[in-house]
């Protein structure tokens, strides 16, 4: 019986610690963003939460695109994947849920109505950061309502 016992405790504490070291690789980070996506040279302001295990990050995101005449939000699900990481730098492949909402400015007594684009995303890019402050960039091409679009978009991170 003592045998047993010993067995078993021996049996837990080791999946502790496995457990435990497991859980180290869960990260959880969430903060603004900035940046421009260059194609046209717009900027855009917003937040996003990051969600990593092991080597795939959740990266849902939400912006404040500054375009003339009109309010553009956008909606962003990612996923991304770490091909490759050493140190604070990674490159990564992923591909995302994609929803862009524009409310045109009214014009004198013609207000046009807001219209929602849905579509994916499939981009590769690189991060580099240094505790909560991280650069990045990304290829993007994007297939939104049938129309496909190629974008580069830079930009910075604060994570907390």
């Amino acid at each position: 019986m003592k045998r047993f016992t010993a067995v078993t405790l021996i049996a837990l504490m080791s999946l502790l610690v496995i457990s435990s070291s497991s859980f180290a690789q869960i990260g959880l980070k969430f903060g603004p963003r900035v940046g421009t996506e260059t194609k046209n040279g717009d900027l855009f302001a917003g937040a996003q939460v990051e969600a990593s295990i092991l080597m795939i990050t959740l990266v849902p995101n939400v912006e404040y695109v500054f375009v003339k005449d009109a309010k553009q939000y956008n909606i962003n699900l990612d996923g991304q994947y770490t091909v490759f990481g050493v140190g604070v730098a990674k490159l990564f492949a992923g591909a995302g849920y994609s929803m862009s909402i524009v409310d045109p400015d009214k014009v004198g007594l013609v207000d046009p109505k807001s219209d929602t684009f849905n579509g994916y995303n499939v981009q590769f890019g690189g991060k580099a950061g240094l505790g909560g402050f991280e650069v990045f960039a990304l290829a993007k091409y994007m297939r939104i309502d049938g129309k496909g679009n190629q974008a580069l978009v830079a930009g910075m991170n604060f994570g907390f």
